[in-house]
């Protein structure tokens, strides 16, 4: 099964288990504290760089899908993938948190604007929109457990 299958079948699963746990009570202020989660993950991209903010935001067991390649699986993984990477600054735009009435597992979505340095020519801008799953760790941090990205033309919503 290629990665994108196996992206898309885990973004259902999610969603599923999402919309199975939810009840008729609010799960609005759980919903705000993951959207925080996210904008600290993006304010973090945004003054210490992808890789710090990799170290700090992914739980060990995360999996991140990425076009074209096979899902990266544990943290370490999608750290040395990193070693690969062309210079980029990233701004990401959070648009959406739903938590599920359990608690202990969300997801984020949003848009972000890559913009990819070269040395012997201009920058380039790429534009993706991300689903991040969430999971609450031992000590009730939100950590990110699934990554996944695809591009895009640029966002109207940010």
């Amino acid at each position: 099964m290629n990665a994108r299958r196996i992206a898309v079948l885990l973004l259902i699963a999610v969603a599923v288990l999402i919309g199975c746990g939810r009840s008729d009570k609010s799960t609005a202020p759980a919903d705000e504290v993951l959207m925080k989660a996210d904008m600290n993950f993006a304010e973090t991209i945004s003054t210490k760089g992808l890789p710090e903010a990799l170290k700090l935001f992914l739980s060990d067991d995360a999996i991140q899908f990425l076009n074209n390649t096979p899902p990266l699986r544990g943290k370490e993984a999608i750290l040395e993938n990193l070693l690969n990477v062309q210079p980029q600054t990233i701004t990401r735009n959070p648009l959406k948190a739903e938590v599920a009435s359990s608690g202990e597992l969300g997801y984020t979505w949003g848009s972000e604007r890559i913009l990819l340095s070269f040395p012997n020519g201009p920058a380039v801008a790429q534009y993706v929109k991300y689903v991040t799953v969430w999971k609450k760790d031992d000590a009730g941090v939100w950590k990110i457990l699934i990554e996944t990205t695809n591009t895009s033309p640029p966002s109207r919503e940010g």
